[in-house]
This record gives structure tokens, C-alpha cells and sequence, in this order.
């Protein structure tokens, strides 16, 4: 990756935090491990709009100026029940460069619970998981070809990770099922 494409991806870092108004801004810290859930780095809180952006690196960029291994990246965050995680992976140059990240989820116990290649914009990655139950997740990024998350597969990216936590959208049935119950009970008082 060349000094501009650093540069770029940097910068559209920061523009992103900038504009972002409550979202959480995170850098992976090169200077630990966080190749595994048991190392993931934690990147808690939650901004006000509940998004956490994480900008990370894979391999090595700027002409092996900033280095990281290899493996995959691992970041924990805490969420309440009833909560739709959301994970998507931006790699700015991806287009030029054939960059193609992969992401996962896991439980703290390392049982991968949703995984996802390429359903974001072209080679970018996209997931979207229901936790039902509160407690601490790790979102895992890596390589194309890497889908058991033990590092290799495709590398020398820079990454944006969006962390984003919703409450589960409730299903139409039980929406419908409140309306009529709502709309029974005013026609009971008035009736």
C-alpha cells in the first residue's frame, strides 16, 4: 500500500469519526496481540448512536512502515439482551487493490456464531446477529480464505470496522397482535 493509500484510508478514518456525531472512535493497538478471543482488545463503550468504528491494519502498509502480523484481528464490546449486532467491514482501497476482509462473531466461549465474506459493497463484509442474551461478544476480522480465523488469507489492508447495536426490531405478528389489543381495549371504554 502506497503512503496515499494510508493517507486516504486515515483520513476518511477520521472524516468518519468526525461526522460520525456519537459514535466511538477506535484504533487496533498494534503493540499487543489480539489474535484470538481470549486476547481480544476491548473497545467499549458505546457512543451515544451505539456504533463503535474500529480502524485497524492487516500484514504490513506504507511500505512496512506500520506492521501487523498476519492474524486475525479480535475486538470485545458489551451489549444489553435483545440486541441486534451489527458488523460491517470497510477497506477504502479494497476496489484498487482486491483487498477482501472477512468478519465473524463470537461468544466469549470462542463458538463462532455468525460469519459473513463479501456482504457488503464489492469485496467489504457485512453481518447482522440477534443477541438475545446480554453479555460481552467479539467481533473477529481477517483474510479472504480464512474463515476458521487463525490467520493468513488475504492481507496488507487497511479496514474500518463498524460495531453497531440496535434493539431486535419486534417480528410484524406481535406489532399486530399490540394493535389489537390496544384498539380492543379504547373500544372497551368507550363501549
Amino acid at each position: 500500500m502506497s503512503y496515499r493509500n494510508l493517507s486516504l484510508s486515515l483520513l476518511g478514518g477520521a472524516l468518519l469519526a468526525l461526522v460520525s456525531n456519537g459514535a466511538i472512535a477506535a484504533t487496533e493497538n498494534l503493540a499487543v496481540d489480539n489474535g484470538s478471543v481470549a486476547t481480544a482488545q476491548n473497545v467499549d463503550p458505546f457512543g451515544d448512536q451505539n456504533v463503535i468504528n474500529v480502524f485497524g491494519f492487516r500484514g504490513s502498509v506504507l511500505g512496512g512502515l506500520v506492521v501487523d502480523n498476519s492474524d486475525a484481528d479480535f475486538y470485545s464490546f458489551t451489549v444489553a439482551g435483545n440486541t441486534r449486532i451489527t458488523l460491517a467491514v470497510n477497506t477504502p482501497e479494497g476496489p484498487l487493490f482486491n483487498d477482501d476482509p472477512v468478519v465473524a462473531l463470537y461468544d466469549l466461549g470462542g463458538a463462532q456464531l455468525a460469519v459473513d465474506d463479501d456482504g457488503g459493497p464489492g469485496f467489504d463484509s457485512f453481518l447482522s446477529y440477534d443477541a438475545l442474551v446480554a453479555g460481552t461478544y467479539v467481533a473477529a476480522v481477517s483474510g479472504f480464505a480464512d474463515f476458521d480465523f487463525t490467520g493468513g488469507g488475504n492481507t496488507d489492508f487497511s479496514y474500518q470496522l463498524q460495531i453497531t447495536a440496535a434493539p431486535v426490531p419486534l417480528p410484524a405478528p406481535v406489532v399486530l397482535l399490540g394493535s389489537v389489543v390496544a384498539l380492543f381495549a379504547v373500544r372497551r371504554r368507550h363501549g
